[in-house]
């Protein structure tokens, strides 16, 4: 599989971090992909949607450690052999 190949699904609700890691991915070929929900039935919806190869999942929104519950609703789905990287600010 070619990098261009590569979709990206970042989730994170600060779209500055997106902006960062999206400049940073694409320059070596990589398409990512922002959703700033984590609301469960989004989230699952939008990885139905786009088939992202790797999710990138922020731990915090708006303060709170929600990541990891989107995460272990993510590996309850049929979504759940997709890898997902954890990240924080």
């Amino acid at each position: 599989m070619d990098k261009s190949d590569l979709k990206i699904l970042m989730i994170d609700d600060e779209e500055p971090a997106f902006m960062m890691l999206s400049a940073g991915l694409s320059k070596y070929g990589f398409t990512v992909i922002w959703e700033g929900s984590h609301a469960k039935e989004v989230v699952l919806g939008r990885i139905a949607k786009d088939k992202p190869d790797v999710i990138v999942l922020d731990i915090m929104f708006e303060g709170k450690n929600e990541g990891k519950m989107l995460l272990q609703e993510i590996k309850k789905s049929r979504h759940k052999d997709k890898p997902v990287i954890m990240l924080t600010n």
